[in-house]
C-alpha cells in the first residue's frame, strides 16, 4: 500500500504547496512528492529529537544548522531561541535552496550560507537525489539511499553537480572570530565524518553541544567525539556505548556542560 501511495502521488503531484509548520505554526513550503515526509509524519516527525531540541536550544545563543535542507530545524530553531539570537545554517543543493530561501524568510537572526560543510575548503562533487532531496550527499556511493529507494518502490537516480565547501574551523575564524557556537545540528547523509574532522579546533575551543545524525563511518564518528570527552547519548537520553548500527541520532554533550547534563538527567561519570 505505502508504495502504491508514493507511485502515486509522485504521477500526480501538484507540486508544490504550502502548510503550516507544526511547531512555529509559520508558514512553511515544500514539494508535496520530494518533502513528502514533512507533512505527512507532523508532529510524528522525530518526535524525541524534536522534544531534545525544545530542552536545549532556549539556552543557546550562537546554533548552527548544518545541512538545513529546506529549512524545517532551521525554523524550529530560530522559534525556540525567541529569533534574538543567532542561527547559521548550511545548505549547498540548489532544489533544496529554493524552498529553504522562503521557509526562512520569515526570521532576522538567520545567516544562510550556501556551501557544505567538510574538511576542506574548495570545491566538491555532489550527488542529488531525485526522490526526496533528503538523500543529497558528499558521497557518490551512499548506502541509505539504495534502502531508501528500495522501500519506496519507485525509480530514483542521483545527479552529480559541484559545490563549494568549508570547513566549520575556517568560516568561524573568519567570520566570528570573537564569538562562541552553543549548539550544532548535522544532518549531510554520510559526510558526518568529514565535518568533524574539518572542526576540530571549535570543537577543542567552544565545546558546543551536537546532535549528529550518524550513517556511515560510524565507530569512526563516535571515537573522534568521545577523544574530544563527549558524552553520547540517543535521543531517549541513553549514554551510547556501543556502537548502534547506522543512521541513528546522536546528542553529544560536553563533560563540562554540567547544567545541562543535570537537566537531561544526564551523569557527568
Amino acid at each position: 500500500m505505502r508504495k502504491l501511495v508514493i507511485k502515486l502521488l509522485k504521477t500526480f503531484n501538484p507540486g508544490t504547496i504550502k502548510i503550516r509548520h507544526h511547531l512555529t505554526k509559520k508558514p512553511f513550503y515544500l514539494d508535496a512528492f520530494l518533502h513528502k515526509g514533512f507533512w505527512y509524519y507532523g508532529k510524528r516527525r522525530e518526535k524525541e529529537t524534536i522534544h531534545l531540541f525544545s530542552e536545549i536550544l532556549p539556552e543557546c545563543d550562537f546554533a548552527i544548522d548544518i545541512g538545513a535542507n529546506i529549512g524545517y530545524f532551521s525554523q524550529y530553531f530560530c522559534h525556540l531561541m525567541n529569533d534574538s539570537k543567532k542561527l547559521i545554517v548550511f545548505e549547498p543543493e540548489p532544489k533544496n535552496l529554493s524552498y529553504l530561501k522562503k521557509n526562512i524568510s520569515c526570521y532576522k537572526s538567520i545567516r544562510l550560507v550556501e556551501k557544505a560543510v567538510s574538511n576542506e575548503n574548495g570545491k566538491a562533487s555532489f550527488y542529488v537525489d531525485s526522490l526526496t532531496g533528503q538523500n543529497s550527499s558528499l558521497l557518490s556511493d551512499y548506502k541509505v539511499f539504495d534502502k531508501v529507494v528500495e522501500n519506496s518502490g519507485v525509480k530514483a537516480t542521483k545527479t552529480k553537480i559541484e559545490v563549494e565547501t568549508i570547513t566549520l574551523d575556517s568560516f568561524m575564524e573568519q567570520e566570528y572570530p570573537n564569538e562562541k557556537i552553543d549548539f550544532i545540528k548535522m544532518d549531510i547523509e554520510g559526510a558526518e565524518l568529514f565535518a568533524l574532522q574539518g572542526m576540530k579546533h571549535v570543537l577543542a575551543a567552544h565545546s558546543p553541544t551536537i546532535m549528529v545524525e550518524v550513517s556511515d563511518n560510524v565507530p569512526e564518528v563516535l571515537k573522534l567525539l568521545r577523544d574530544f570527552e563527549y558524552i553520547l547519548i540517543d535521543d531517549h537520553k541513553n549514554e551510547i556505548t556501543n556502537n548502534y548500527g547506522n543512521n541513528f541520532n546522536v546528542f553529544c554533550i560536553h563533560k563540562t556542560k554540567l547544567k545541562l547534563l543535570k537537566k537531561l538527567e544526564i551523569s557527568p561519570n
